[in-house]
């Protein structure tokens, strides 16, 4: 009687009553609502559960992995500590192995020309943190009171308005987790 995703879902709350000492996941970020996809992580960073995850969501992968295996196209695995790093890293290979300019001379010039923070810059990106957790939280909000059958037969009036509410909800929340994405870079 349940669907495939209420399957999984199910599956995935039996599996959490349990003591768990090693999780496997492959892209839980698609099949999961976002109410489940938090409880998830809630579940991983206050248990301190060992979990091998694999995904392309770099957000999910930022507020619950602490490292990071990244599989290089030449087969090689490196673990890294920061995915910021590991694609720095990775550019400055790629622009090594090209041919053309000395490569010595790349790499001293990109370290002249990075930028550090500056203050305006760190005190925004001490403050950054708080502010996407309320966005997101009020996305979450949004999205419940959408997911409610009751208002759709009580405040159907309302839903153009709410929709469009959550769409600019969904919009400062991802442009302010790109604003904070940049200042990280900037910053390592």
């Amino acid at each position: 009687m349940l669907s495939g995703g209420e399957r999984a879902r199910l599956a995935l709350a039996k599996l959490l009553l349990q003591p768990i000492n090693l999780m496997v996941l492959d892209e839980p970020t698609n099949d999961l609502d976002t109410t489940t996809l938090g409880a998830l992580e809630t579940l991983l960073v206050d248990n301190n559960v060992t979990a091998l995850i694999v995904t392309h969501d770099r957000y999910f992968l930022d507020r619950v992995c602490t490292s990071l295996l990244a599989f290089d196209d030449d087969k090689q695995v490196s673990r890294y500590n920061d995915y910021q790093v590991y694609k720095e890293e990775r550019a400055l290979r790629e622009r090594l192995n090209k041919p053309g300019k000395s490569p010595q001379r790349k790499v001293e010039n990109d370290f002249k020309n990075k930028k550090a923070l500056t203050y305006a810059e760190r005190i925004e990106l001490d403050a950054l943190f708080e502010k996407i957790e309320q966005a997101e939280k009020k996305v979450a909000e949004l999205e419940v009171e959408l997911a409610d059958p009751d208002f759709y037969a009580t405040r159907a009036e309302q839903v153009p308005q709410k929709s469009k509410e959550l769409e600019e909800a969904k919009a400062q929340a991802a442009n302010l987790l790109a604003r904070w994405e940049h200042l990280e870079a900037k910053q390592v």
